[in-house]
């Protein structure tokens, strides 16, 4: 009897363990499948994959193939010079979104603006690069970009990075921005039709306006005169509930303007005199809106620019933290030849209010402290030299320590280094270093 109870709990066992590795190799298949499918296919499908999640009709695959493009965008980009399927597949993603900035759905043309200032980003990152492949990638990027841009907003980036290039800025053509075939034109045409209404706010439909601006040059002009003896033929009084008909009817409204300086304005015959509401402003209001709304507008602008700088930080950042976790010597040294080109970024990105900019600034600070301790000499004094330009105080220890370091040139690197961080000079001795890093922690400049 246990014998056999036995045997049955071992074949119990035995199919369980088979049933779980066969449930396990589906699941595993039918969450891998699309990204299998995904990277056999040529850089042209993958990017016409990705323009038709962009422009599904269903709101929540739109936003998740954004953030979808977004990710494969950074991790693209580092092979970017050096593989001719990245520059291809950044190519093909450039024409695609340029087409759909030009489409009538507004949350298509957000989406994609996203995107493309996050590739601009790349592209100018690139441009920068002292790796001559990597840098004619970045400059081929934005004269690519340049001719399917339109927006200002877009097209600025581009002209700066240009500028600082010395190429001119082409002009936009409009024929190759439409000549990329976005996959399932209808879908995203119907896509973009029922987005219209959700924008409107959920009230009664407003009134019909017709915007009347009278300032007379003489006050006995005939033209004007007859309206206003019409407006004294007796009407009857209108009931009470009439006084509420402006608001929910469809009567035309007539707004006069009063003048500043020829006194009040008679407004034209109404269409219908009995239903017409009439609303009487000075040009002085209409002033005050107009800078109210000026002011609204700079101020917009200037959060964009924000947004667009912070993008692109983001993008750079990303593809410095990349370049520092290469294996070989000759990477690492590339990555810090990259890393030089972005104290800038990297010490505002420190600074930074934003999480998620601030930690990637922290990561590449801490991969160049890394770096200091490399096996490669060459590796160990440039890590040495950057760590001092972005004055990261927090690598002091481990620069001192490179003060009895082996080769002479990594010694001096880190003795000016250190001069650099602190404000004074102990000489080469790393003990008088030490001595006064214990004493009193080193300030930057």
């Amino acid at each position: 009897m246990s014998f056999g109870f036995t045997r049955l709990s071992s074949m119990m066992r035995r199919f369980l363990i088979l049933f779980c590795a066969v449930f396990y190799a589906g699941a595993s298949f039918a969450l891998e499948s699309d990204i299998l499918d995904y990277k056999n296919i040529g850089p042209k499908e993958q990017a016409a994959g990705h323009m038709g999640r962009l422009t599904d009709p269903d709101g929540s695959v739109r936003r998740d193939g954004a953030n979808l493009l977004s990710r494969e965008i950074e991790r693209v980009l580092p092979e970017l010079g050096m593989s001719p399927g990245a520059s291809a597949f950044l190519t093909e993603v450039g024409a695609g979104l340029s087409a759909l900035l030009m489409t009538d759905s507004a949350t298509i043309r957000v989406r994609a603006e996203r995107v493309m200032d996050q590739l601009i980003g790349g592209y100018v990152a690139a441009s920068t690069s002292k790796d001559a492949a990597l840098k004619e990638e970045g400059k081929k990027g934005l004269l690519f970009l340049a001719q399917r841009v339109k927006e200002p907003e877009t097209r600025t980036p581009l002209a700066n990075a240009l500028k600082k290039l010395k190429i001119e800025m082409p002009p936009f053509d409009e024929a190759l921005a439409k000549q990329y075939e976005l996959p399932g034109r209808e879908t995203a045409s119907a896509a973009s039709e029922p987005e219209a209404p959700a924008a409107q706010p959920e009230t009664a439909p407003a009134p019909a306006v017709e915007v009347s601006v009278s300032i007379p040059a003489a006050p006995s002009q005939p033209a004007v005169a007859e309206p206003v003896k019409e407006a004294a033929t007796p009407a009857p009084a209108p009931p009470p509930a009439a006084a509420e008909a402006p608001k929910s009817a469809t009567a035309p409204r007539k707004i006069v303007v009063r003048s500043l300086a020829g006194g009040a304005a008679k407004a034209a015959t109404p269409a219908t005199p009995s239903s017409a509401q009439v609303i009487t402003v000075s040009l002085k209001d209409i002033k005050k809106a107009v800078q109210a709304k000026s002011e609204a507008s700079s101020a917009a602008a200037a959060v964009q620019a924000k947004k667009d700088t912070s993008s692109q930080d983001r993008v750079v950042l990303k593809m410095l933290s990349d370049k520092l976790s290469a294996t070989e010597e000759q990477g690492k040294l590339v990555g810090l030849e990259f890393a030089i080109k972005l104290i800038d970024s990297l010490l505002k990105a420190k600074e930074s209010t934003e999480p998620d900019l601030k930690k990637l600034a922290e990561d590449d600070l801490q991969a160049v402290r890394r770096l200091i301790g490399d096996p490669s000499a060459s590796v160990r004094a440039e890590a040495v030299r950057i760590a001092a330009a972005f004055k990261d105080t927090e690598a002091t220890p481990l620069i001192i320590s490179r003060l009895g370091d082996q080769d002479p040139k990594v010694k001096e690197a880190a003795h000016i280094a250190l001069v650099s961080l602190t404000g004074k000079d102990l000489g080469p001795s790393p003990e008088k270093w030490q001595e006064a890093a214990t004493a009193e922690p080193p300030k930057p400049q």
